[in-house]
């Protein structure tokens, strides 16, 4: 290791990337009630920091940025709006480093937030986790969001995570303890999904009061139980038969998301 250049000021939860031979790093703060959207082009040639435009969206932490095919991308994280209270973004930014320019693209679909984990891969961003289990795609073509299959394991912030090929790997973070486990998740694969209502899988009753369960597979499978917008309210391993308890939410529909081997296993539950 060789000490550079100390950056231009102190930072915490901020984002770096880099492009060509050149890093970006900008953002974040100096402590839980600062937040930053300046941005600075580093040039390891001359170890010499150079102030570019500022990020365009809302001063923040916890954002995700990432690098692909000679742009940057900026978006999500929070800012603290007052006694300990966090607001969410789900903007998205492109930044182009041969005009030190700003691109708002189409805001994120799923619910703002902290500490996703986000990437670009042949042309389109893949952005995910951060609390919750729910994974997105953007074709910078054709400038659409959809829908990716869940993740698998706990929903979690502050993962580690990269990506190999078509492969994404992530990790640890705090799910909602600290966490050591380590996932694949591959974008060229998908899982197939499977009726609760077919090939013996049943949910019972539906509509539900207070407890339901889940029958028709061996041994033990993640269930994840989310609301329509997508967020996780319940994530536990569960086996067949086993009672789950909703007595604790209000009435409405809700998503029962179940990972197997064979796949995902998708179906809706009534809460009355």
């Amino acid at each position: 290791f060789r000490s550079r250049t100390n950056f231009p000021r102190v930072i915490e939860e901020g984002i770096g990337f880099a492009i060509s031979s050149k890093a970006y790093i900008g953002l974040g703060g100096a402590s839980i009630i600062d937040y930053k959207n300046d941005f600075y082009e580093y040039d390891p040639s001359k170890n010499k920091y150079t102030q570019l435009n500022d990020f365009p969206g809302a001063p923040r932490r916890g954002s995700i940025g990432f690098s692909m095919d000679g742009k940057g991308y900026v978006g999500l994280g929070y800012k603290d709006i007052g006694s300990y209270n966090k607001g969410y973004f789900k903007d998205l930014w492109e930044y182009d480093p041969l005009t030190d320019d700003w691109t708002r693209l189409p805001d994120f679909p799923g619910e703002a937030r902290q500490d996703a984990i986000g990437f670009g891969m042949d042309g389109a961003i893949y952005v995910g986790m951060g609390g919750i289990n729910d994974f997105y795609k953007y074709d910078l073509k054709t400038k659409v969001w959809s829908t990716l299959n869940y993740i698998p394991g706990n929903s979690r912030v502050h993962a580690f995570s990269f990506h190999i090929g078509s492969s994404i790997y992530y990790g640890g973070g705090m799910s909602p303890n600290l966490a050591s486990d380590m996932w694949k998740y591959s974008i060229g694969s998908t899982s197939a999904i499977i009726s609760l209502e077919i090939e013996d899988f049943k949910c019972f009753p539906n509509p539900v009061i207070d407890d339901f369960r889940i029958s028709g597979f061996e041994g033990v499978v993640t269930l994840l139980f989310t609301d329509l917008n997508g967020k996780v309210l319940l994530t536990k391993q569960v086996t067949s038969n086993e009672t789950i308890s909703v007595n604790n939410l209000p009435k409405g529909i809700y998503i029962i998301r179940i990972i197997t081997s064979e796949g995902l296993i998708e179906g809706k539950l009534v809460k009355k």
